[in-house]
């Protein structure tokens, strides 16, 4: 009695007892019968025999596997988050490999991958995570610091930073599979979406899942707020600090928050914006004030003078803060600490607080195309996931010259993205939730990874 003579109900019960993923494949390749009984095999299950290669097929593991499932894994718990956003809270603990073993459980029901989405995944590696790797590499690594008299004005943004660039690739990538769809919910406010995943939800992913030494819970007493990191996942019976990178830091002075610029990535998004046609305002949709944003900044490395710092500065919302002044007189002029102790302060105004407290009674039109401008640039330059970091992806960021690639299906997602921001009304400008004792960092309750990451790795400077 042969293998192919039993009957189809035993035969699709074959993978479920499988070694791995790659049993599966050549066994599913091996007959016709086989290929057309296989390919009803459940996501679940292949899921679990691709968990059974990861460190040879899935690599970096478990973060590729991880990245794979993230949206549904998010979309699973925004379902019914009052019982399963805590189990989302509690995966995060462990880091991606926890987020991970949630996707491989059997009651996390809608979470699995199919073939073609292994193939996509695969195909990602090489458009997206590698090329994002190297841009990376070029803002915040090895090659950014390789840049001839870095410390001596050879790099415009010298910072101390020990990255881990692959993990930081990931983590960037894993936020916005994560939360991009809690994203939606502000920009589709009428649409009855299932409610975002809140801002807790957020700090604890970046407490875990961005793990950093300076989050240590050995290093609680080098704050003075209150933030609490447990030890576990990531941190537990770690005692030696240097086992673990500085990727918190190192993504915010990526990304631009608080008190970082982040000129790099912004440099770089604006050349995608540029090449999207919103310099040139192709199809009359890109107000006036996101154009000016963008002016005098088209295919060239800036050197940031004082009228172009005052520019970034006013775009980003930052003020002088009421906290700090007593350490501003310690610190010496140039140094980086000092924008942290002078109180520089990330006002995100998205939300009503923020402006009772400016006395501001009758916004202009172009102080709330800042709020809508904001909004914007995070979901393109921090929520983006896989589909959306392609368009960074493409170039290191340092080139001069280099032709900046737009698809037409790049384009089509910008101009979606701003068409949406722009339809929102007033009232549903996203509020937020202010950190520190002084009530110093306002972190949106839309997505803000960077204010987020700020407020994980503010140990640094005592806290907030």
């Amino acid at each position: 009695m042969s293998l192919l003579s039993l009957p189809n109900d035993i035969l699709l019960q074959l993978p479920q007892h499988m070694r791995n993923l790659e049993d599966f494949t050549n066994a599913s390749s091996s007959c016709r019968l086989l290929h057309a009984l296989f390919a009803r095999t459940l996501p679940k299950t292949i899921l679990h025999l691709a968990a059974r290669c990861g460190p040879t097929f899935f690599s970096p593991d478990p973060d590729f596997l991880a990245l794979a499932t993230a949206r549904s894994v998010a979309a699973w718990a925004t379902a019914s988050p009052a019982t399963r956003t805590p189990q989302l809270i509690e995966a995060f603990r462990d880091g991606p490999r926890g987020i991970l073993d949630l996707a491989l459980r059997h009651d996390v029901t809608g979470v699995g991958l199919t073939m073609d989405e292994i193939r996509r995944m695969h195909r990602k590696r090489f458009s997206v995570i590698n090329p994002l790797n190297a841009t990376l590499d070029a803002m915040i690594g090895k090659e950014w610091y390789r840049q001839p008299n870095f410390w001596e004005g050879g790099a415009d943004d010298a910072y101390t930073l020990y990255a881990e660039i692959d993990g930081a690739t990931m983590q960037l990538l894993l936020y916005g599979e994560l939360f991009g769809g809690s994203m939606e919910s502000f920009l589709r406010p009428k649409a009855g979406l299932p409610p975002p995943l809140g801002v807790d939800v957020r700090i604890e992913f970046v407490k875990y899942c961005i793990p950093d030494w300076i989050c240590m819970p050995s290093h609680d007493n080098w704050r003075d707020d209150e933030f609490e990191v447990l030890p576990v996942g990531p941190y537990a019976e770690m005692d030696d600090e240097h086992k673990l990178e500085g990727n918190q830091l190192a993504l915010v002075h990526l990304l631009g928050g608080a008190m970082f610029r982040g000129w790099l990535w912004k440099s770089a998004w604006r050349r995608v914006l540029i090449a999207a046609g919103a310099f040139e305002n192709d199809d009359g949709g890109w107000p006036e004030g996101w154009r000016m944003m963008l002016e005098g900044t088209e295919y060239r490395r800036q050197r940031y003078g004082d009228d172009e710092q005052e520019e970034w500065e006013e775009w980003e919302g930052f003020e002088e803060g009421e906290q700090g002044q007593e350490e501003k007189d310690e610190t010496e002029e140039g140094d980086d600490m000092e924008q942290a102790d002078a109180g520089k302060e990330d006002n995100v105004v998205e939300e009503d607080n923020a402006v009772e407290e400016d006395d501001t009674e009758d916004e202009t039109e172009a102080q709330l195309d800042n709020w809508r401008f904001k909004l914007f640039w995070k979901i393109l330059t921090q929520t983006g996931g896989l589909e959306g970091m392609e368009m960074v992806a493409q170039f290191k960021g340092r080139e001069e010259g280099k032709e900046v690639i737009m698809r037409p299906e790049w384009k089509a997602r910008i101009t979606h993205i701003r068409d949406q921001v722009l339809a929102l009304e007033d009232e549903e400008r996203p509020g937020s939730q202010v950190f520190g004792k002084h009530g110093k960092l306002h972190v949106s309750h839309a997505p803000d990874l960077a204010n987020e990451l700020y407020l994980c790795c503010a140990g640094m400077w005592c806290g907030l």
